[in-house]
Formats: C-alpha cells, sequence, structure tokens
C-alpha cells in the first residue's frame, strides 16, 4: 500500500485539549476506508494447501461454504486384513477438518455367524480438557454389523446434511451424527462371530476428512 497516504483521523477535546486519534480502518485499494458496520472489516476463511500455501475457501451465493470431499485426504485407518478379533486405533482430528466420513468394508467371511455377529464400526468423539488432559466422552455411534461380502457400513461426523454418496456408492449402514467435530476420534472395529482356523472377515477402514 502507499506510504503516503495519510491514514483517516478524528479530533476530540478533552479537558480543554485538542487531542487527535486514528480512527479504525483499513486499505481499500487506493485510499484508507473507515471500518464500521457499513463498511465491515473484510476476512476470508482460508485453508492450507499440504505445499503450505493458503487459499480462500470458495462458497456459494448465499454465503454457505462449499463442502467437499476430498481423495487427497484420505486415510487408512486399519489396513486389509482377515481378522478375527476387534482393532483399534485413535485419530486426531485435522485443523481445518468440518467432519469426517469413516466406512468399514467387508470384502468377505468365514466362519458361523448369529443374528447381530460379523464386522461393525464403534466411533467415539473424545475431546481432551484441562492441564492433565481429563478425557470427556460426548458421542458414540455403532452401525450394524454385516458378514456379507462386498458390503460396507459407515459412520459419518458432519454437524448439518451432507452429500456423501461421492465417497461410496452404495453402504448398508449409516449413522450420521450432525455435531460437531470434536479432537479426538476412537474408531473400533468390532468382529465377533465362531471361527476355525483360516476363517474370519477380511475387511478395511478408511476415513475420509471433510473440508
Amino acid at each position: 500500500m502507499p506510504q503516503n497516504v495519510p491514514m483517516k483521523r478524528q479530533f476530540t477535546t478533552i479537558d480543554g485539549r485538542t487531542v487527535m486519534s486514528n480512527l479504525p480502518q483499513h486499505w481499500g485499494g487506493n485510499d484508507w476506508k473507515i471500518t464500521g458496520v457499513d463498511n465491515p472489516l473484510p476476512v476470508g476463511n482460508y485453508v492450507q494447501t499440504e505445499a503450505g500455501v493458503w487459499i480462500p475457501q470458495k462458497g456459494s451465493d448465499d454465503g454457505a461454504a462449499d463442502v467437499q470431499l476430498t481423495g487427497k485426504n484420505v486415510e487408512k485407518v486399519l489396513d486389509r486384513q482377515i481378522t478375527t478379533t476387534n482393532r483399534f486405533r485413535q485419530v486426531y482430528k485435522p485443523i481445518y477438518a468440518k467432519g469426517v466420513v469413516i466406512i468399514a468394508q467387508v470384502f468377505g467371511a468365514t466362519g458361523t455367524f448369529t443374528e447381530g455377529q460379523g464386522a461393525g464400526l464403534r466411533v467415539t468423539q473424545v475431546a481432551s480438557t484441562g492441564t492433565y488432559h481429563l478425557a470427556s466422552i460426548f458421542e458414540r455411534y455403532s452401525t450394524k454389523k454385516i458378514n456379507e461380502p462386498n458390503y460396507s457400513v459407515a459412520v459419518v461426523i458432519y454437524p448439518g446434511d451432507l452429500d456423501y454418496s461421492t465417497v461410496y456408492q452404495r453402504v448398508d449402514d449409516v449413522k450420521h451424527g450432525k455435531t460437531a467435530l470434536l479432537s479426538r476420534l476412537e474408531v473400533y472395529l468390532e468382529v465377533n462371530g465362531t471361527f476355525e482356523t483360516d476363517q474370519g472377515i477380511d475387511c478395511e477402514v478408511l476415513l475420509y476428512w471433510i473440508y
């Protein structure tokens, strides 16, 4: 901005003395603009790319931010393997993530299963508070159990409606928690059934961050 453009000033008389002060203002392109109700401070919602570049977030004409599920932000929470026991992993929210889609995909299952047995997702939201990081459990979401091949279940945490069909074409069961995404997630792949040697459930768990 030019160095020779004076800022807007205000002169006030206090106890018979004239006092000068600068008004709240911001640069308007060719002159200083007084900041106020009719001319608010311009703000932008920025996100950081993987290369470290800050870019403004796009929005629609009604002011709503564009929500997207991007393949670049996919994490493999639990690798694909044949398992007969529960598996667990903690995941921490990236600073700009607004929501998450967690998907458990079953590719095949061998064993004996009764009603309600198979593989399912349980996701717990946890926030750490205070100096000693006391854990507070806020929300827990559990899907149904599946033991059929090429089926998947999902847990979605996003504070509003969301079209998550771009991530997956078909999901057997979806639990959508319409709440704010907290700092830490505990992801459980719950597996039960009766398994002999070389039997189990062939599955993996993927995670998609929503920005």
